[in-house]
């Protein structure tokens, strides 16, 4: 076992826990900090639950770095820049939330703020938040955006970054956006416009002693009007020799039958389903060539989810699942299902 180490940081050093638990006082941005986050291969994030081992060590940078700063005013309001967007957030009621966001085109601001993080965090910790906003695109086209925002630490392990550093210890937190968004220049008829949505998973690494999440991965799907338009995958990873001290390394040799590998390649589609309605079940019937790791939801049309499935599947084998629709709004819903990082959606009625 290597001995600890401390990495060179302009941060304050931070206690190591027995147990990962993000504070505010250790995981919050301070003012004036500054991190280079690398972009990196997507990996598909793995099952949920404990003990879990995750392996980054064949990621590498892929260019396209993104330079972050951070301001933090005397009232706890903080500023988030990088080259491409401004966030401005506050701490309130132990909830880190976003109340505006600009960038070149568009700009915000949250009538209902937009949850970002909730202090303290833990394993088995959840929160969802609906949100909600106003704001301008190009200076002459009125924007309203509604969604719901779903936080949860649903997983812990040992992170491995090389062949011969791991890190125990690791917290990872999932956070599922939900967005409905509609634009017009008339303001008066903005509700009854063309409607966009968009759901993001992100999956955040957290580790002991380090402020900031050391890996990030982002999925994040388009529809018009319900419509799968496109979905975009990427990861950021944050380098620890610029980061906080005090992260232990170890040589152990780790293997375990619930760990994630880094690809930089998505494999082929190998799942097959059928959905089919009845009464107020909507159910899905499922069958994969490949061990899969399977996300179902039920988004409507505002970008409300209603309705979430967290199951998996062995090569070979086939599964269901069902949502009780019983008691939902009359309309249009997307049927989303994340399988191993490959998305799948269909477009359903309630009547």
């Amino acid at each position: 076992m290597r001995k600890l180490f401390f990495l060179l940081s302009t941060f304050s050093c931070v206690t190591v826990l027995a147990q990962q638990r993000l504070t505010a006082v250790d995981n919050l941005a301070k003012d004036s900090d500054k991190i280079v986050l690398q972009k990196a291969p997507y990996i598909h994030h793995g099952g949920d639950g404990e003990d879990l081992v995750w392996d980054v060590s064949q990621t590498k940078e892929d260019g396209g770095d993104i330079q972050i700063e951070y301001y933090v005013d005397k009232t706890g309001n903080y500023k988030r820049i990088d080259d491409k967007q401004v966030l401005y957030g506050r701490l309130r009621h132990d909830c880190l939330e976003q109340y505006a966001m600009e960038c070149r085109n568009k700009k915000i601001w949250y009538n209902h703020s937009k949850l970002l993080m909730k202090y303290p965090l833990q394993y088995g910790d959840s929160l969802s938040k609906h949100f909600g906003g106003w704001g301008s695109y190009c200076g002459n086209h009125s924007i309203r955006e509604t969604g719901l925002v779903t936080l949860k630490a649903d997983a812990t392990g040992t992170l491995i970054l090389s062949s011969s550093d791991t890190i125990r210890n690791t917290l990872r937190v999932y956070t599922l956006t939900t967005t409905a968004m509609a634009m017009d220049v008339d303001v008066a008829i903005i509700d009854s416009s063309q409607l966009r949505q968009e759901i993001e998973e992100r999956y955040d690494w957290y580790v002991e002693g380090v402020r900031y999440p050391v890996y990030s991965t982002f999925l994040n799907t388009s529809f018009s009007n319900m419509h799968p338009v496109a979905s975009v995958r990427y990861a950021y990873r944050l380098p620890l020799e610029s980061s906080v001290p005090a992260v232990n390394f170890t040589d152990d040799n780790m293997s375990s039958n619930k760990s994630a590998k880094g690809e930089s390649m998505m494999p082929p589609d190998t799942f097959h389903y059928d959905i089919s309605t009845h009464d107020n079940y909507i159910s899905a019937h499922c069958a994969s060539e490949v061990d899969a790791n399977i996300t179902a939801l039920l988004v409507s049309s505002m970008g409300v989810t209603y309705r979430s499935v967290h199951t998996a599947v062995r090569a070979g084998e086939e599964t269901s699942f069902s949502f009780d629709c019983c008691g939902l709004p009359h309309g249009h819903y997307v049927i989303y299902i994340n399988v191993n990082g490959q998305i799948h959606s269909q477009t359903v009625s309630l009547k």
